[in-house]
């Protein structure tokens, strides 16, 4: 069965935000809310932490709406800031 459509357009529609952002991606190879300066690698960085402090994290990411990658990120990077 096909889908079907609704009279406001495809069942599957992405915000124009969403449509933004993935463009942008494409084009820069960057996510917004990305510290890193352009054309800078990324490392990975793997660290063993408690259930509850996962959970803690998990739960507050979920609650802004943002990715526990990019939240963690903008954590360490106040608390490491570039030196001059």
């Amino acid at each position: 069965m096909a889908a079907r459509r609704s009279r406001f357009g495809s069942m599957n529609h992405r915000t124009h935000r969403e449509v933004r952002e993935a463009r942008d991606v494409r084009q820069t190879g960057r996510r917004p809310g990305m510290l890193r300066q352009p054309g800078e690698r990324m490392k990975r960085f793997t660290i063993d932490v408690p259930e509850s402090l996962h959970r803690r994290i998990k739960a507050e990411c979920a609650l802004r709406g943002v990715k526990m990658a990019d939240y963690l990120r903008e954590t360490l990077e106040k608390l490491f800031p570039p030196k001059p």
